[in-house]
């Protein structure tokens, strides 16, 4: 199965993302082939995501308002993910970045 998984931070910056980190092995163990979109949040830390989206913090201030509710550029980047990778299922982990878009 084509799981892609998608939270806001593709390092581990707390227990959420320890968690997606944990799982991740469990999960291709198991014969899955998982993929992870994430934001490019603190880009001077490796990340371990597949694809990126620009982080929502990195907009202007009152853009990020608005974009709390809809992100475009991560509902753009999400859509071509799964139009190239074509997924069975998208986990999503978090919205912190991503917003509901």
């Amino acid at each position: 199965m084509k799981i892609l998984r998608v939270t806001s931070l593709g390092y581990v910056g707390g227990g959420l993302e320890t968690g997606v980190e944990l799982l991740q092995p469990v999960l291709t163990g198991m014969g899955h082939e998982v993929r992870i979109l994430t934001s490019n949040h603190n880009p001077s830390v490796p990340h371990w995501s597949d694809y990126e989206f620009p982080a929502l913090s990195s907009v202007p201030f009152p853009l990020r308002v608005l974009y709390r509710a809809w992100y475009p550029a991560a509902y753009r980047r999400l859509r071509e993910v799964i139009k190239e990778y074509q997924p069975d299922v998208v986990q999503f982990h978090s919205f912190f970045e991503l917003s509901p878009s």
